[in-house]
């Protein structure tokens, strides 16, 4: 059937927002692969010129110091300097047989 006024229809494709995503998903796409591009461009740039500026440190043993021990041993129990008794509770007598003794223990 025909319209009066001569004007004719033809399918209809949704209008131009479908084109519209299209368009910004496919931009989108292109941006991201191009700065993976760029990423991969420098790290082979950067992973090439490794070697060449490398600094290397180099850590050194201290110099052997002189030991602060003697060079002889020290018995392991020296004769006491002093003697300090406390006698609490002893007679003058037990004193004096303790002293006379000193050289003859039992």
């Amino acid at each position: 059937m025909g319209h009066p006024d001569g004007a004719h229809t033809h399918g209809h494709s949704g209008g131009g927002l479908g084109t519209v995503v299209l368009v910004i998903v496919i931009a989108a796409l292109a941006a991201v692969a191009g700065a993976g591009l760029v990423a991969a461009g420098a790290w082979r740039l950067r992973s090439g010129r490794q070697d060449t500026a490398r600094v290397l440190y180099r850590v050194t043993p201290a110099p052997p110091r002189a030991s602060p021990l003697p060079s002889e041993p020290r018995p392991a129990i020296e004769a006491p300097r002093e003697v300090h008794l406390h006698l609490y509770g002893v007679s003058a007598e037990e004193v004096a047989a303790a002293i006379r003794n000193r050289d003859n223990p039992r």
